[in-house]
């Protein structure tokens, strides 16, 4: 019995620390703030190629929303982004939203259900994970808020939804606040 314990045990420990090492190697993106993002070109919903250089870095604030259509929290948070939006861009605010997703004809009934007006961007291919709006900046989780400052660096990161489930916070509202004073 012992005996047995011990395997147990050992086994308990080499499986710890296997997941430790799998979450560890798990960043949820691969930047950091005071970073700038990297430009990429990627066509809208209705074919336009929109370049994220043309909305980062100059001399607005600038939302980038990573999700996806198929992720129901990003759909969920995608209209308190809006109601974000249409408040804080007459003051500036850009917001570029980099989906993940497969299908054209879903993207576009998304975007036009919940009135979406700033650009979102989709690689449409197989494996959306695959995408170079999320390969470029090594995205591995959705939904992800990045908010730039004026001259385009990374001042704010989250990570989850804003509305969705029992761990959501409303973190993006508050630091708009803080930016916008209003």
């Amino acid at each position: 019995m012992k005996k047995i314990y011990v395997l147990f045990l050992l086994l308990v420990i080499a499986i710890s620390a296997s997941a430790q090492n799998l979450l560890k190697d798990r960043n949820v993106i691969n930047l950091n703030l005071g970073d700038t993002l990297q430009n990429i070109e990627l066509p809208d919903c209705y074919g336009h190629l929109i370049r994220l250089s043309d909305y980062c870095g100059n001399g607005n604030y600038t939302v980038i929303d990573f999700g996806a259509t198929w992720c129901i929290p990003s759909r969920l948070d995608t209209p308190l982004l809006k109601k974000y939006y249409d408040k804080y861009n007459p003051s500036g605010l850009n917001m570029v939203s980099i989906y993940a997703d497969t299908k054209i004809e879903v993207l576009k009934r998304h975007v036009e259900s919940k009135g979406v007006t700033w650009p979102l961007i989709s690689e449409l291919i197989p494996n959306a994970w695959d995408s170079k709006g999320f390969k470029t900046f090594s995205v591995r989780s959705i939904p992800l808020y990045l908010i730039l400052d004026k001259r385009g660096s990374i001042i704010f990161m989250s990570n989850g939804s804003l509305t969705w489930g029992s761990n959501s916070k409303d973190v993006l509202g508050p630091k708009l606040y803080e930016l916008y004073g209003y």
